[in-house]
């Protein structure tokens, strides 16, 4: 059995959101900035090593899209946004705005995917914080949402790096609606 789904990669521009997608699916990282015109993507398939949950003839494969953060391609993002299951939502840990606009960059995908999978991700975490702790746990509050705290910069096997246990937890998390999906469709066709 394979299972298929879409994550969008949201936020505002600069945040790294391409950076963590490269880093996580290619290991790759470039301090040159290069702006998402709109949006790209790139799939990365799942087996049981991968997500010791798939069986060994299983696979999943995620297609994650990287969404263009100028305000200018907001209303754009969330026509591409549509039929996601997943959404992970980029801020910079540096940058105090990205951090505040994470209520409005929640607000528009839920409209379109109100029972997507969603993460928050504080990235550039090898970078100073502008954001307190006390200022992070009060935002979590708010969205209802643990924000997870991430570096591209950082190979991926640096265990201050993060990216690939966000990922992987995106993916089971993914894998889990998948196979509950799954029991209901069995029982509903018996």
């Amino acid at each position: 059995m394979e299972y298929k789904g879409k994550v969008s990669v949201i936020g505002p521009e600069g945040t790294g959101k391409t950076s963590l997608i490269l880093r996580y699916i290619k290991n790759t990282f470039s301090e040159e900035y290069i702006a998402t015109l709109g949006a790209d993507f790139i799939e990365k398939t799942y087996d049981s090593v991968d997500l010791p949950q798939l069986r060994s003839r299983e696979k999943m494969t995620i297609v994650y899209w990287d969404m263009a953060g100028q305000s200018v391609f907001k209303e754009i993002s969330s026509i591409y946004c549509e039929g996601s299951l997943g959404l992970i939502i980029v801020f910079d840990v540096n940058d105090r705005k990205t951090f505040e606009e994470l209520p409005k960059w929640l607000e528009f995908p839920k409209q379109i995917c109100p029972d997507a999978i969603t993460m928050v991700v504080g990235n550039k975490t090898d970078l100073e914080f502008k954001i307190s702790p006390k200022e992070i746990s009060q935002m979590e509050k708010r969205l209802n949402l643990k924000i997870e705290f991430v570096s591209a910069k950082r190979e991926l096997d640096d265990e201050r790096s993060n990216v690939r246990n966000v990922f992987t937890k995106m993916a089971s998390e993914l894998l889990k609606k998948f196979t509950e999906y799954r029991k209901i469709s069995t029982k509903a066709s018996d």
